[in-house]
């Protein structure tokens, strides 16, 4: 948590604290008056603990419990290829933060930071063919003559951080370009 931790015991002495002096407000262990102030303090305690846990949830990069509203705020799965439940939760939180973070762009540069923010790593250069690019990936897979079969896909992603970055990269491309995608 990145707020102050309060213990039972921090908050009894804060609760004894605010009490009058005198004969009548005890501070004694066995006496009815601290055995409700520790009662008080139990739920105060677990009360500022989850107020904690909501400055974690705030934040998408640290979100458990708030994962499935982040989702639907940010309108994720971006691509109907991916299955959302497949996802690791962190999967999840670095598409939600990729798209919250992404401020666009048409440079290669763009392009190499969306794909490092989520989670994979590609090189992007020009084509030879004009108004396509090319996209280097260890996430890609391509056929490959020999090796793959009839009704394979051309083009297969590894794992769902590679769809992640297909769907991100699709959206995000200018509409009149093309993507290449290639593979070790």
């Amino acid at each position: 948590m990145g707020i102050w931790t309060a213990t039972t015991d921090d908050l009894l002495r804060a609760l004894q604290g605010l009490l009058p002096r005198g004969i009548v407000w005890t501070r004694d262990a066995d006496r009815r008056l601290t055995k409700y102030a520790e009662g008080l303090a139990v739920e105060l305690a677990r009360v500022h603990g989850r107020a904690g846990d909501m400055m974690d949830e705030a934040d998408p990069q640290t979100t458990d419990e708030q994962l499935e509203d982040w989702r639907r705020v940010t309108g994720q799965p971006r691509c109907s290829a991916i299955d959302w439940d497949t996802l690791t939760d962190q999967q999840k939180r670095d598409a939600i933060v990729g798209q919250l973070a992404a401020q666009g762009g048409q440079s290669a540069a763009y392009f190499v930071a969306l794909a490092l923010s989520l989670g994979a790593v590609a090189t992007v250069t020009d084509s030879a063919i004009t108004f396509e690019w090319i996209v280097d990936s260890a996430e890609v897979t391509r056929f490959r003559a020999g090796t793959g079969q009839a009704g394979d896909p051309l083009v297969e992603f590894s794992d769902p951080t590679g769809l992640v970055m297909a769907c991100m990269f699709e959206r995000a491309r200018p509409a009149h370009t093309r993507i290449h995608w290639t593979g070790p």
